[in-house]
């Protein structure tokens, strides 16, 4: 390839990182319309000052609900908030190490869709070119600056990679080389891996996506290359995950907390999808409930005008009989990931049906699906373009991504109310989204935030606390039921200076409650302890991921 081409994708892909990352530019970051931001910087500053703490990995964050305590690590996985935790612990500001983190996971994006996309179409040209337009479309940032959401835009990073690793399974490329089911296993385990650790969600999107793609491709899928293929990302992904899987499933399955209630209950969750004509409004204010034309409150959930007009040039070269299979296959896959992302699609019927139905719209919000149509509209892109390097149409393309985004600049700047926040003390702890980790009885304005007598009598208060770590001093002649201000979750302990365990009970509000005898006089210890099989996992996954590499970058050698 020559040197002036090469310098070309160079610049495209800078001009990627830079026009998705124009909102940074501002002082602050929107923190009023952005749904979901305060609780992911809670998140954020939960691992930083567990971290401080000395713990690690962080499961339990003592930080929430001043000090009552969440295991948000425990449900949600956290992996890539380990950076913006790190900046924090050099005195980074809160919201600077936010926007760092953004601005990384820009960066990186471009970087993975670059290489994805240019192994699919095996043209790195073209590869710098769909991986701008996957990193500046419209639902990218929506997720990035309006609705904060953390999980979703860190998934999103994955998702070519899962796309990659099943065309390489399927032959989908342009180019077949010997060491493909190498590279489709390492890109199929990463890819896979990565969404399971950052959004269950959008795992759950993608799930379902790959297993509709081998019923319908099921002769292949069942050959001896594509089967093994498939069976060994799965193990490794389930070895290399399952640091987080075990903790996950042990507290889902044990721990009786408010996401068990809504699991439990049929969402009804069409109405909140996409309108079909919202798909072609690219200038509908992202802040929608402040447009006075808008009554309900709608976000632009459009993919956005370059892969919208993709989709309308790739129905267009259909109806003239000049598409060729591939795509097809990716227009109608793209129109059917749109089409359930949208307010037409039967999800609460679907919901009320089975619990299958009822599963699937643990989803939340149908729009969720425009991720994937995404990633899908971006390949049909590459589709439609071909081998024809034509760099007229590719300036097109960029100018109108790029307007796109000054466009998204100029209103967030408008609309946007940014806050500054630096210290801890300026965060709310309360900042929860819909508190689906909380006990289901305890009742946060309720918090007595102070050690309580409940019954008998006893004197009791707190000589230290550092993090999930509390040591009280209790004396009581006549014996006690003490209350805690902490939130009664499995694996708290607490124990006397002699090591004498103490049963722990839930309090008038799933507070850890516990009772000391007549006549108690000495220092209680309250500690957060991991079971023994929650620190194999942790050891199963490092091992598996170094193995995982290095078996991956030997294969790749022989070939």
């Amino acid at each position: 390839m020559s040197k002036t081409v090469k310098k070309t994708e160079y610049i495209i892909l800078f001009l990627a990182v830079a026009f998705c990352s124009l909102p940074l530019l501002y002082h602050g970051i929107e923190g009023h319309f952005g749904q979901d931001l305060g609780f992911h910087i809670n998140r954020i500053e939960g691992i930083y000052l567990e971290l401080k703490n000395g713990i690690f990995p962080v499961r339990m964050q003592s930080f929430w609900m001043d000090g009552y305590g969440y295991p948000v690590s425990i449900y949600y996985g956290d992996i890539l908030l380990y950076l913006p935790a790190m900046l924090r612990l050099l005195g980074v500001p809160v919201v600077a190490a936010y926007k760092f983190f953004l601005l990384i996971i820009n960066i990186i994006t471009v970087l993975v869709a670059y290489r994805c996309f240019s192994r699919i179409t095996a043209d790195s040209f073209l590869g710098a070119l769909a991986a701008f337009v996957y990193s500046t479309s419209n639902y990218r940032l929506l997720d990035l600056y309006i609705r904060a959401a953390v999980g979703e835009y860190t998934a999103m990073l994955f998702l070519p990679m899962v796309a990659c690793g099943v065309c390489l399974i399927y032959g989908w490329t342009a180019q077949e080389e010997k060491d493909a089911k190498t590279e489709a296993n390492f890109y199929l385990t990463l890819g896979m891996s990565g969404i399971l650790l950052t959004h269950m969600m959008t795992l759950e999107i993608t799930g379902i996506c790959l297993i509709i793609i081998c019923v319908i491709n099921i002769k292949k899928t069942f050959t001896p290359e594509a089967l093994s293929t498939y069976l060994i990302s799965a193990a490794a992904t389930l070895l290399i995950t399952l640091f987080f899987t075990i903790p996950f499933v042990d507290y889902f399955l044990t721990e009786n907390v408010r996401i068990n209630q809504v699991v439990g209950n049929a969402r009804q969750i069409q109405e909140s999808g996409t309108r079909l004509y919202e798909f072609f409004d690219f200038f509908m204010i992202p802040f929608s409930n402040l447009d006075p034309s808008i009554s309900d409150d709608r976000m632009l959930t459009t993919p956005g005008m370059v892969l919208m007009g993709v989709l309308v040039a790739a129905i267009a070269v259909i109806i003239s009989k000049r598409a060729d299979k591939r795509i097809k296959v990716l227009t109608l896959s793209a129109i059917i990931l749109l089409f359930v992302s949208s307010d037409i699609f039967p999800w609460n019927a679907l919901a009320k049906s089975s619990a299958i139905g009822d599963l699937l719209a643990q989803v939340q919000f149908p729009w969720r699906y425009v991720g994937l149509a995404t990633v899908v509209l971006t390949l049909l892109l590459t589709a439609l373009i071909g081998n024809k390097k034509n760099t007229r149409t590719a300036f097109i393309i960029i100018s109108i991504g790029a307007a796109m985004c000054v466009w998204f600049f100029g209103v967030y700047g408008k609309y946007a109310e940014l806050d500054t926040f630096e210290t801890t003390a300026d965060l709310d702890t309360y900042d929860m989204g819909f508190i689906e980790y909380l006990r289901p009885d305890a009742v946060r304005e309720d918090f007595k935030k102070k050690i309580d007598v409940t019954a008998g009598e006893a004197e009791a208060y707190e000589l230290e606390r550092v993090g999930t770590s509390m040591d009280i001093y209790v004396m009581s002649p006549e014996g006690a039921t003490i209350e805690l201000p902490v939130l009664n979750y499995k694996y708290y302990t607490i124990r006397d200076e002699k090591g004498t365990s103490y049963a722990i009970m839930d309090g008038k509000n799933d507070e850890i409650c516990f009772d000391v005898d007549a006549g108690f006089d000495g220092v209680i210890r309250l500690r957060y302890e991991l079971p023994g099989f929650w620190h194999f996992a942790e050891w199963v996954s490092a091992i598996s991921f170094i193995c995982f590499l290095v078996i991956m970058g030997k294969k790749r050698g022989r070939g």
